[in-house]
């Protein structure tokens, strides 16, 4: 137990005493008498002991008052993190420390019983329960089972991104890191690029920001699929439905599906670009060349093709059920129609469900088809305008446009880190909906990627040789205000990604923030309680605080409780006062870390909850990489006297 108060005044005059009586028994006897007296050195040396006694203990104190005070700013450099990483692989350094103990509670709760030692005690008073912090490791597999992080705006939730980022690409020399961030946060890109650096791999940082596209590599979301129907849930995923029986969401899947399957079929490549344009504008020329990639496949004779389409030259008109209006078709278009029919009329088995999905689209009534898209329309059109259009749907043969093109499995293939800047501050919808659908492409190569474990695991060894597991590429998925893009497919790389090798840490203020976003609280404990890593910086918010602390389990602590009583007897009786003194010890079960101290962790700060039980209190570092010192009059400047901008970061006055 720490007692309250810095130096209390009995310890003061304790200290003074005893100090002067082993100064008075050691020259008072010689000064007073001349002749020898009994040997007071025993005397002196119980003195001095019971002084330094009082020392030791006023000394304690005065530590336990400089810990309660703000400590300087700890630095580290960032290339003794790459160090410490490199020399401990299968551990994750999160700064200093201690485990967080019942004897710990016991000490928190003794010291807020007995009130506050000093006005800044709100400050660093958690600290108080322990006077040593070491260097705190955790294993590193435990990442593997996510990580949740909530505090407050500038708290440290960068700083532990920073710490953890460096540690991982520290760790392996293939890793992939992935950052989504909605804000677009400087500090977010330049640690990413920092790390790069420090770890030696300053090529593999690449860049998606939609408020610097020329700075920006393109971006397909919609590359990896392995059915049709996975780009349809993609992009009905991000439409607002009242239910699961919303009927306009349903056609809306069902109108995209049969436009994805009719491209796959056709060898055209799904973009969002692409999609919107057979959806708004045109489904026509897909329908040809779907018809005519059938032609090929059935080698169907030219001159029977060209004789079909000779004799038309208006155009033909094609009814989808009596009471439909007719939807006019192109003549050569028209007639590939009626080719196809009659063909599959006769041949039944020749019949492409594609080609008919699509020709079913095409033949519908055009003002009922554009009231029932009416939804999904405004998300494509958001997705694929301005800028926005060539960096989410690149062209391959556009030879104009040098950027690079990347999608989830070329940044894993390549072992690239990604950064993903969301400017949801400019626009929070398509901010969204951006993260979301990068998420949904990133569940689904997580998947493949399982699958080729899986194949590779039932295909077998060869006979004679042991089996020998493929190693997995180790992928770390950070995301930033993680509220503003959480979709289902999020959910599932939380269920399931760990098998593929990924560790997700999703970053947020409070728990409120994902039950406005999912709509009700049972669907937001539904994704927090997936991680098996919690780690809790300070925050105000009390329902946060709750669920960060309610996740500890409880302990037993003593408390001891003081009773003093008092009675004045009547005069008639034999005895005119009566009082009495009690202490009682009760034993009374309390959180491990009570939900109100949470509000008490000063800035990088945290509490933590490792997977297997582990409860952690511990301090971040900031990292900073040495400045380069560079001859004078040549300082950031590159070749020509031009200003140098780092590896992935704006240059300094770039205008949108």
């Amino acid at each position: 137990m720490i007692p309250p108060g810095v130096l209390r005044a009995g310890e003061l005059v304790g200290l003074c005493g005893w100090l002067s009586a082993a100064v008075a028994m050691a020259w008072i006897p010689s000064a007073l008498q001349a002749t020898p007296v009994a040997p007071s050195q025993p005397f002196v040396l119980g003195a001095l002991g019971m002084a330094l006694l009082n020392g030791v203990s006023i000394g304690r104190r005065w530590r336990t008052c400089r810990r309660l005070q703000d400590a300087p700013q700890w630095t580290v450099p960032v290339a003794q993190v790459v160090e410490r990483s490199r020399r401990a692989p299968d551990r994750q350094w999160l700064g200093r420390g201690f485990d967080w103990t019942p004897e710990h509670a016991q000490r928190m709760q003794r010291m807020l019983q007995a009130g506050a030692p000093m006005p800044a005690a709100c400050t660093r008073l958690v600290d108080a329960v322990e006077p040593r912090s070491r260097p705190l490791f955790v294993d590193a597999r435990a990442l593997g089972s996510h990580t949740l992080v909530f505090g407050q705006t500038g708290t440290g939730k960068t700083r532990l991104a920073e710490l953890l980022v460096t540690s991982f690409l520290a760790r392996h020399a293939d890793a992939v890191v992935l950052i989504i961030d909605p804000k677009g946060d400087r500090d977010l890109q330049a640690l990413l690029a920092r790390a790069c650096r420090a770890t030696g791999r300053p090529d593999a940082l690449v860049m998606v920001h939609p408020a610097f596209p020329d700075r920006s590599v393109r971006f397909d979301p919609l590359r990896n699929f392995t059915r049709a129907s996975s780009i349809a849930t993609r992009i009905t995923g991000l439409l607002p439905a009242a239910g699961q029986g919303d009927a306009f969401v349903q056609f809306a899947w069902r109108a995209i599906n049969r436009v994805v399957e009719a491209m796959v079929y056709a060898g055209v490549r799904p973009s969002l670009a692409s999609i919107r344009r057979c959806l708004e504008d045109d489904a026509h020329p897909l329908l040809a060349k779907a018809l005519e990639a059938w032609e090929k496949a059935r080698r169907m004779a030219p001159a029977c093709a060209r004789q079909a389409a000779g004799g038309t030259r208006r155009g033909d008109r094609f009814t989808h059920g009596r009471t439909r209006p007719a939807v006019l078709l192109e003549p050569r278009l028209a007639a590939a129609v009626a080719r196809y029919r009659e063909r599959v009329s006769t041949e039944p088995a020749l019949r492409e469900p594609a080609i008919d999905g699509l020709l079913s689209l095409v033949m519908h009534d055009p003002v009922h088809f554009s009231k029932m898209i009416q939804n999904v329309l405004p998300l494509l059109a958001s997705l694929t305008a301005g800028t926005l259009g060539p960096l989410l749907s690149p062209d391959l043969s556009d030879a104009s446009d040098r950027r690079p093109v990347f999608d989830a499995r070329k940044v894993i293939d390549q072992r690239r880190c990604l950064y993903l800047g969301l400017d949801a501050l400019t626009d929070p919808v398509v901010a969204g909906a951006i993260g979301a659908i990068v998420l949904a492409d990133l569940a689904q190569v997580a998947g493949e990627l399982f699958n080729d474990d899986d194949a590779d695991a039932g295909a077998g060894p060869e006979p004679g040789l042991d089996p020998a597991p493929r190693r997995r590429v180790p992928v770390l998925v950070f995301v930033d205000e993680a509220a503003e893009v959480v979709n289902a497919p999020l959910l599932q790389l939380l269920n399931k990604a760990r098998g593929a090798g990924f560790s997700i840490c999703l970053a947020a203020q409070t728990v409120h923030d994902f039950e406005a976003k999912l709509g009700s609280a049972a669907a937001a404990r539904m994704l927090l309680g997936n991680p098996g890593n919690l780690v809790a910086l300070r925050t105000a918010d009390l329902e946060t605080q709750r669920f960060c602390a309610g996740s500890l389990a409880p302990v037993s602590v003593e408390s001891l409780v003081h009773s003093r009583s008092s009675a004045i007897r009547s005069a008639f009786d034999d005895g005119d006062a009566a009082s009495a003194i009690g202490v009682r010890r009760d034993r009374r079960e309390v959180p491990l870390f009570a939900p109100e101290w949470l509000g008490l962790l000063p800035d990088l700060h945290y509490v933590a909850r490792i997977a297997g039980g582990r409860t952690v209190k511990g301090e971040l570092p900031r990292l900073h990489e040495p400045v380069q010192r560079r001859p004078s009059g040549d300082a950031g400047a590159g070749p020509g006297g031009r200003m140098r901008s780092a590896p992935g970061l704006p240059r300094a006055g770039f205008a949108r």
